[in-house]
């Protein structure tokens, strides 16, 4: 058991550490920029940063989703009401949080490959100090290709889905997400090491290709005419159901 895991008492743990960090930081009277507010707005600041950091905490990332999504679907968003606010605030640092695979290839292969040796030399940490090692971060057996569309999948588009239904203009991240997705779903093997950034946007334009064509193909086929006139008639019942019904109205 660590330190500040008994501190904080097993709940969030780095998000606790890192709020109390801030405002220790803030005791110093030359670093104190809130010192000239009236008190309270000093606890207002004080309460916002502190419930925007907390949620980042994965642990209770889809609790968070799971009510930004359920708002959408009562009332109106109230921007006057504080805490619809503090929801949005809360969502968009949660999405800067995980904003590594909605950012451009490049970039995304960039922080991937930070993040994944970060898991990794904590796995070889825990496996030192004889601790179950933490899923996705013993670099035996972490398939990175996987663990980056298992985050994308399943942490970070539903989360830019729902802001993006909050507001169109948030949905621009989602074509990332879509080319990074089509990526690593194109490798071969676990990892993307060796492969160019021009050889990487390669893979993507020619997954988006052949997806297209298997859209195309899967389309039924046109119906044609037939001899007896068969394939023509269905096509009359299926296309022009008004005209059928009108003329049966004409008849009675």
């Amino acid at each position: 058991e660590s330190e500040l895991a008994t501190v904080y008492n097993d709940q969030s743990v780095l998000e606790n550490h890192h709020c109390s960090s801030i405002f220790k930081l803030l005791q110093q009277d030359h670093l104190n920029f809130l010192r000239d507010l009236h008190p309270d707005d000093r606890r207002v600041i004080r309460d916002t940063i502190v419930a925007v950091v907390l949620a980042t905490d994965m642990a209770k990332h889809f609790d968070h989703v799971g009510k930004l999504v359920g708002r959408f679907r009562g009332d109106p968003y109230n921007f006057k009401d504080r805490k619809d606010r503090l929801l949005l605030l809360q969502m968009f640092v949660k999405a800067a949080d995980v904003s590594n695979p909605a950012k451009p290839l490049r970039m995304c292969r960039i922080w991937a490959r930070r993040v994944m040796e970060e898991f990794y030399q904590q796995g070889d940490l825990e496996k030192v100090n004889g601790l179950p090692v933490s899923a996705f971060m013993d670099r035996d057996t972490t398939s990175k290709k996987d663990c980056q569309i298992g985050f994308i999948n399943v942490i970070v588009k539903p989360l830019y889905e729902a802001l993006g239904e909050f507001r169109s203009a948030l949905a621009f991240p989602l074509e990332h997400l879509m080319a990074n997705i089509r990526f690593w779903s194109s490798l071969t093997g676990t990892d993307d090491a060796g492969i160019t950034d021009a050889e990487a946007e390669q893979r993507v334009n020619q997954t988006a290709a052949d997806a297209l064509t298997k859209r195309r193909e899967a389309r039924p086929a046109p119906l044609t005419l037939t001899d007896d006139g068969s394939s023509y008639r269905w096509t009359r019942l299926l296309l022009w159901p008004r005209h059928r019904h009108h003329h049966r109205r004409q008849k009675t």
